[in-house]
């Protein structure tokens, strides 16, 4: 089985953000906020992890967040924890893999009382424009709304070196 444990090397460095997020997933709402941000990823144990922060600002307020991102050996897959600083909670990880330059990650959680699976898509990441996208579907994964959109632009040209 193929090692991905630097499947996430993409994310090291500094970023400039431009995301999209819809206002009330999963209600029929099309209208969505824009933000403009900055980040900056590091690796740790030797690239089989990382962490990156996010800082954005738009017509709907101010976002900070951070992702980080764990390998396991023994199923190739990474596990990816969000937070924001607005209520500090790590939510329930994002589980997946790359395959053919595409990151798949699923996870089960619930939106106003209701479950529903969320789905994390990266591509483009052997680029210098990783685009991200963040889906909700709460028909068993049979149809998928797109509520979050990232595109990246790197900011420096050499990736962070930390360890």
């Amino acid at each position: 089985m193929r090692d991905g444990s630097h499947d996430f090397d993409f994310i090291l460095g500094d970023w400039q953000y431009h995301l999209k997020r819809r206002l009330n997933p999963l209600t029929g709402s099309t209208k969505w906020v824009e933000y403009e941000g900055t980040g900056h990823g590091i690796k740790i144990w030797n690239g089989r992890a990382n962490l990156d922060e996010f800082e954005g600002d738009g017509a709907a307020g101010h976002i900070e967040g951070l992702t980080l991102r764990t390998y396991n050996p023994e199923t190739h897959q990474w596990s990816l924890y969000w937070a924001n600083s607005k209520d500090g909670k790590v939510v329930v990880p994002q589980i997946g893999q790359f395959k053919d330059g595409r990151g798949e990650f699923y996870a089960q959680d619930t939106l106003n009382g209701k479950s529903i699976f969320v789905r994390f898509v990266w591509t483009n990441t052997t680029t210098s424009m990783p685009h991200f996208e963040q889906s909700f579907s709460d028909d068993g994964g049979r149809t998928w709304e797109a509520n979050w959109i990232t595109d990246s632009t790197r900011i420096n040209s050499e990736p962070d070196k930390a360890h």
